[in-house]
């Protein structure tokens, strides 16, 4: 923690990076939603991307998700999963 009382997502590195990358698929129609969540290397929330089909298409108003992802990857899911 630090003295504002925020708490990093994963532990500090020598460089920040995506930490958590998940995919869903649509249900109304083919094609997936991709969000993928950035750190700095303090471990500190830097930015979160969210792409429809790997960003070849513009994000639809009311995504209709599959309830399950159908990819989950990276240290922050680890971390998750272990706790």
């Amino acid at each position: 923690m630090t003295d504002t009382g925020l708490k990093a997502l994963i532990e500090p590195r020598s460089c920040g990076g995506c930490v958590l990358s998940i995919a869903f698929n649509l249900r109304d129609r083919s094609g997936s939603i991709e969000l993928d969540v950035f750190v700095n290397a303090y471990g500190y929330l830097a930015g979160i991307d969210v792409a429809c089909n790997a960003n070849s298409e513009p994000m639809p108003d009311d995504p209709q998700l599959l309830d399950f992802p159908y990819h989950i990857h990276g240290p922050l899911a680890k971390e998750s999963a272990s706790e």
